[in-house]
């Protein structure tokens, strides 16, 4: 089946390419930088290797080190690329979900909760698909993994503010949003071994 073009706004089907050459994405990575980078430049290698048989191409996922274009403004284009993703990949790990409970009125705003409510509102659309990657812990005293046990987490202790983000709509609370995506079957994985 060939793809769709799935513009999902006139902006998406009007905006420049990433600095790929890619005007849409099969899959958006939004992950925490200093929690998740790692595992996020990972998987976005795993996802480019991979070819998408129905249109004989290769899959195309935006990451923004490898995507945004330098010198040009970023909100505007993690917006684009999630607005032309198929999938969005949320990477949740305990680090992730530790900067979300210390956001409050007077923070400047969480970028990544910017992108899971700006996912969320494509998802209530139909536009796309979410996935979560619940990301276990890597003890390197015993050698072992740990996974994210999202079970435990209590949505109590986030905040009930919007995300103070000045281009966040704050229809959410911080705690709506870790509790949607808690709610949304993901997928438990472990971080990537490290480099040798």
């Amino acid at each position: 089946m060939p793809r769709l073009a799935s513009p999902h706004t006139a902006a998406a089907a009007n905006s420049s390419r990433c600095v790929k050459g890619f005007f849409h994405h099969d899959v958006f990575i939004s992950y925490r930088v200093h929690a998740d980078a790692a595992f996020a430049i990972h998987l976005c290698g795993e996802l480019n290797a991979e070819l998408d048989a129905a249109r004989r191409q290769r899959l195309h996922a935006f990451l923004d080190r490898r995507c945004l274009i330098g010198g040009a403004e970023y909100a505007p284009q993690f917006q684009r690329a999630l607005d032309g993703a198929r999938v969005i990949v949320l990477c949740v790990s305990e680090d992730a979900l530790a900067d979300a409970k210390r956001i409050g009125p007077s923070s400047l705003g969480d970028s990544v909760l910017l992108e899971w409510e700006f996912s969320f509102r494509l998802f209530d659309q139909g536009k796309v698909e979410i996935l979560p990657l619940f990301i276990g812990t890597r003890d390197d005293k015993t050698d072992s993994f740990r996974t994210f046990n999202f079970g435990h987490v209590d949505p109590s202790l986030f905040p009930e503010t919007p995300n103070p983000h000045p281009l966040s709509e704050r229809s959410l609370t911080v705690r709506q949003l870790v509790t949607r995506v808690l709610s949304i079957q993901g997928v438990s994985v472990f971080p990537n071994e490290p480099e040798k």
